[in-house]
């Protein structure tokens, strides 16, 4: 081979490597510039509550509960509580979501809650399940100071190396939100001044007992996908763990008084539930409660709600346990 051929050859396949990159980098700059997904509307929404908003007749000193949460509590609108309510609750999030909300709103020295609710399960705290490995607080919202505090925390180093990740290279880091053509046009076409809200703040009007359509094919989707990607092979991770008790600690340094409570869940999700999670998720309440003071309300079992699927409690199944369980701790503390 003389030495022109060779050139050839390595010319050749430097133009490939090149163009490689410059396509790879176009991508990235696409994906980064489009619009802001649901979550970050969310997020958006959540910590603008730091602030009064009059034309809504929003005042922070007024609030006297605040409930944080996962899609299982998204229905709890403020409207069924007995007191001033901020009902934070957004899908597919973890317990790093509604700590980054708190940080932002206890800024405000006028931020005084009576109660906390912190609604929580094993689902968003196994190191082994798709919501910590997915964990959109720490792909899209962590700083990198915040991502370098949780490198030097136990189990910590590889959550923070994917928000690093995952913040230098967007097509990784908006992985979930554009993972199908979809969704993607969806952002695409996003209206940018019609941002969404919070579920739980937004005016559902009367809630009455209506009848459920259940699809029994959701049903069985929902325990698969429990079974084979929430609560496989469980394992606590102790960053998440590290940020509930965290975050309880907050809401005590603020004089609020902590409420955790475990919805309830049908037959289906509690028989997995014990087999693949047993009792390690209660184990590290346990611990944490040797520490911090707080109400706990275990309802699991207490299928006399109305359900939505064999997961999430209806609007109106929500109402009723506000009505049965929550609000008469309310009560007793403010009277």
């Amino acid at each position: 081979m003389n030495l022109s051929i060779f050139n050839f050859k390595i010319n050749r396949s430097l133009k490939v490597i090149l163009y490689f990159i410059f396509s790879f980098f176009l991508i990235n700059l696409f994906i980064y510039l489009l619009p802001e997904d649901y979550y970050a509307d969310l997020f958006r929404d959540g910590i603008s509550y730091k602030n009064d908003k009059p034309n809504a007749n929003y005042y922070v000193k007024d609030v006297k509960v605040v409930a944080f949460g996962d899609s299982k509590a998204t229905h709890a609108s403020k409207y069924f509580f007995s007191e001033p309510t901020l009902s934070l609750a957004a899908p597919n999030n973890t317990i790093i979501f509604s700590k980054f909300i708190f940080d932002k709103l206890k800024i405000n020295p006028l931020f005084k809650p009576k109660f906390v609710i912190l609604y929580l399960g094993p689902n968003n705290f196994n190191q082994n399940g798709i919501f910590t490995k997915r964990d959109y607080a720490i792909r899209k919202l962590a700083t990198f100071p915040q991502l370098f505090e949780m490198a030097k925390m136990n189990d910590g180093f590889g959550y923070a190396f994917d928000g690093l990740i995952s913040k230098l290279i967007p097509l990784y880091g908006r992985r979930i939100e554009i993972r199908h053509p979809t969704n993607l046009w969806k952002l695409i076409n996003k209206d940018s001044k019609k941002p969404f809200k919070m579920p739980g703040m937004r005016n559902i009007g009367y809630v009455s007992k209506q009848l459920i359509k259940r699809d029994a094919n959701k049903d069985k989707n929902y325990s698969l996908i429990y079974e084979r990607s929430v609560y496989n092979n469980y394992t606590s991770s102790k960053l998440h763990f590290h940020y509930l008790e965290k975050l309880i600690s907050d809401i005590v340094d603020l004089g609020a008084i902590p409420i955790l409570i475990e919805l309830p869940i049908e037959k289906q999700l509690q028989y997995l539930r014990n087999k693949l999670v047993g009792n390690k998720f209660n184990k590290q309440l346990i611990k944490i409660r040797e520490k911090h003071n707080f109400i706990y309300i275990d309802a699991i079992k207490s299928n006399k709600y109305q359900f939505l699927d064999v997961n999430h409690l209806s609007a109106y199944g929500h109402k009723k346990f506000i009505k049965d369980k929550i609000n008469p701790i309310f009560k007793n503390n403010f009277d």
